[in-house]
């Protein structure tokens, strides 16, 4: 994956690297389906495809409504749930 550092003269923190990782992994999810698009099960594409779009909504209206503070604080608790 790929992590970017947010840096520190710019202003906008957590969004700005969010804004500059987000196109980097989406060109990546590209490629990858595009090597691999003889086995692509596609109807698990087709599938993922709107959730993802709905993510994206939903992740579109807490930036609107989130501290950076609260957005980090989210983003923790999400990964430790995982774990």
């Amino acid at each position: 994956a790929t992590v970017l550092p947010s840096p520190a003269n710019v202003s906008g923190g957590l969004g700005y690297a969010v804004s500059l990782q987000v196109p980097i992994l989406a060109m990546i999810d590209i490629y990858a389906a595009w090597l691999h698009r003889s086995s692509l099960d596609r109807p698990t594409v087709w599938l993922l495809l709107p959730m993802s779009f709905v993510g994206m909504l939903i992740g579109q209206y807490m930036d609107r409504h989130m501290s950076d503070g609260s957005a980090r604080f989210l983003v923790g608790f999400i990964l430790l749930g995982i774990l």
